[in-house]
């Protein structure tokens, strides 16, 4: 027997073999430099081979996901004693399901972010059923979204005693249960929607378990490793999200706190002045044609307040602010700068409408009155923007002024 011819022989078969193989395959010598690849490699369009091995070398690692153009490849790196190996395994569909699960969900809106999840889980994974819950109650829980085959379905409230949403409940782990009608063979509504497999996960706000994600298949033939790596990544996501957005609320209630009076809930002196300012930006912009300040200042509040006590006196001023925004216009803003003293500023108003908003004021002082405070009154005062030359101090200054006017005037 020729060795030579035989091993000629054997290195043809094997290169035939590998040229017909769906897998990607390269050699390469010490280097790193391809000296052969077959038409499953080529079509790839990977990375130069040295690159690839210099990774490999670099991370210390022997398998790796890259990504191409069109998909992506699960890359092996094999050291030889006279070079290297460089396989592919094809398609790797986790890789996709997570940059995809990574593309959906981290443009997704909080405010829709369990109807985003399903979707995405759907798309990622193919599964027929998938769900966003929420604990209720002990044993109770809310379907918050769901998909069935592609489309949305109304959702529910079920007791999750004997199912497999109890045993992710409580144990706040991933639960994957390939063979549901064994391991739950009296869950007859699972049955008879005829669910075969099943994966959840528990989502968590600020730390505290509030829900979960579940999906089910009517397929046995399931890739586990894709539907926990695509669960996973969306709990994540999710639970990030609704603490953003959470935070975001917090912080926009503070915001809204810091700028009431806590006694009559209208707006602050420091909503006052911040919004001064906002109105020169609107005329600058041509936003209104003009914006009316009013300062109004209750006749009577010291008497009350001796007479009666500080209490009744806090009462005629909750009073009297309830009664301004009854008859103000949805736009109008309502202000207490202190004690009995009260501000508007009135978008859109100028000269002419002055008489008009003195008119819902004095009807605003006749339901104080009638509302247990006859002894009350209210002077005003009232300036438009277009009176001022971009001069706030002037524009509360004259407001101020005629305010007193009218005050002096009545005694």
């Amino acid at each position: 027997m020729n060795l030579d011819n035989y091993s000629l022989q054997i290195a043809n078969i094997a290169m035939e073999m590998l040229d017909s193989e769906k897998n990607g395959f390269a050699l390469c010598d010490p280097s790193g430099a391809m000296l052969y690849c077959n038409d499953s490699y080529q079509n790839l369009k990977l990375s130069d081979t040295k690159i690839l091995i210099a990774q490999s070398i670099d991370l210390a690692i022997v398998t790796f996901d890259v990504k191409t153009s069109e998909s992506a490849v699960r890359v092996k790196i094999t050291k030889l004693n006279s070079g290297y190996a460089v396989t592919t395994t094809g398609v790797v569909t986790n890789f996709n399901a997570r940059e995809l699960t990574l593309e959906n969900l981290s443009s997704a809106d909080a405010n829709n972010i369990f109807d985003s999840v399903v979707q995405n889980v759907y798309e990622t994974t193919a599964w027929r059923w998938i769900a966003v819950s929420r604990f209720i109650e002990e044993e109770k829980i809310e379907i918050l979204s769901m998909y069935d085959s592609g489309k949305f379905v109304d959702g529910y409230i079920y007791t999750a005693l004997g199912t497999p949403c109890e045993v992710v409940a409580s144990t706040k782990e991933f639960a994957f249960f390939p063979k549901l009608s064994e391991r739950f063979p009296h869950y007859d509504v699972m049955h008879e929607m005829g669910a075969k497999v099943y994966a959840g996960m528990v989502y968590r706000s600020d730390s505290v378990p509030v829900g979960h994600i579940f999906a089910m298949h009517d397929e046995e033939n399931v890739n586990a490793t894709i539907i926990e790596d695509v669960l996973r990544l969306s709990v994540s996501i999710m639970g990030f999200k609704l603490e953003a957005d959470h935070a975001k609320g917090v912080a926009l209630k503070s915001e809204q706190e810091a700028n009431k009076d806590s006694l009559t809930q209208v707006f602050n002196r420091r909503a006052f002045e911040r919004d001064l300012a906002i109105s020169f930006d609107y005329l600058e912009k041509k936003m209104f044609s003009d914006t009316i300040l009013a300062i109004i200042d209750l006749d009577g509040m010291k008497n009350v307040n001796d007479t009666y006590g500080h209490d009744f006196g806090d009462t005629l001023l909750k009073t009297f602010a309830q009664a301004i925004e009854i008859f103000s216009r949805p736009e109008d803003k309502l202000y207490r700068l202190g004690g009995d003293e009260f501000a508007m500023i009135l978008n859109g108003a100028g000269p002419a409408q002055i008489n008009s908003i003195q008119m819902r004021i004095e009807k605003a002082v006749e339901k104080t009155k009638m509302s247990g405070f006859p002894t009350i009154g209210a002077s005003q005062g009232f300036t438009a923007l277009s009176e001022v030359e971009g001069d706030i101090t002037d524009w509360k200054r004259s407001a101020d002024k005629r305010m007193y006017l009218h005050k002096r005037s009545k005694q």
